[in-house]
């Protein structure tokens, strides 16, 4: 991420997972973000996962067309954790510790970093559609992936350092910056209050141990 900020030329940069497709609506969502001239922000939003059985021909003018309404069809949205991409100006003064990246636990403590430093931190899910392509997990050895979301966990400073979209303090919609419906803006408000967070984290635990899950 340092060394992304000092050789890029431009002033807002993005960082996005390589199992994404992105179409218009990503930087249309950028030019938003330019048009309310927000002195830093880091913007995020939900992705919509799909199945796909065939390879996209990108020499087609139509393809993002066709993706985008295969993504309506038979597409399913993802939950407020899943997090694939960040855009954030070259400014953004959060430098992470050495974090596995692609690893549970470092996006979420990226959230509660920028919360916590009153960097607005924003949900464009309304304006930007991005793709997910299933596929199989990409962790082979469970163990060592484990073994490194522990190690995230540790230098997150623990689970109740860390937060989703859900605590987005704006969303980005086609008319600018909108605050979160009531009760997400009840969860924006009282994120860094931290005997919430700590009840959200043992609730947490708490349905991964019903559930079998390890934390």
């Amino acid at each position: 991420f340092n060394e992304a900020k000092k050789i890029a030329k431009n002033d807002v940069l993005v960082f996005i997972n390589t199992d994404i497709i992105l179409n218009q609506s990503f930087m249309t969502g950028v030019d938003f973000l330019n048009e309310n001239k927000l002195e830093s922000f880091l913007v995020s939003g939900q992705r919509v996962d799909l199945d796909l059985d065939q390879s996209i021909d990108f020499s087609k003018n139509d393809w993002s067309d066709n993706i985008t309404k295969l993504s309506k069809e038979k597409g399913a949205l993802h939950g407020f954790s899943g997090m694939d991409y960040f855009i954030f100006k070259k400014s953004f003064p959060i430098t992470l510790p050495e974090f596995a990246v692609g690893v549970s636990g470092w996006d979420s403590w990226l959230v509660f970093k920028t919360k916590s430093l009153k960097i607005p931190f924003i949900d464009a899910t309304e304006v930007i559609t991005i793709i997910h392509q299933n596929h199989s997990p990409r962790h082979k050895n469970k163990s060592f992936y484990d073994e490194q979301k522990e190690e995230n966990l540790k230098l997150a400073g623990g689970s109740s350092n860390m937060m989703t979209l859900r605590e987005a303090d704006f969303i980005l919609t086609k008319n600018g910056l909108a605050a979160p419906k009531f009760s997400r803006f009840v969860f924006s408000r009282l994120a860094l209050f931290y005997p919430w967070r700590l009840l959200l984290f043992t609730k947490r635990q708490t349905i991964d141990r019903f559930l079998g899950r390890s934390s």
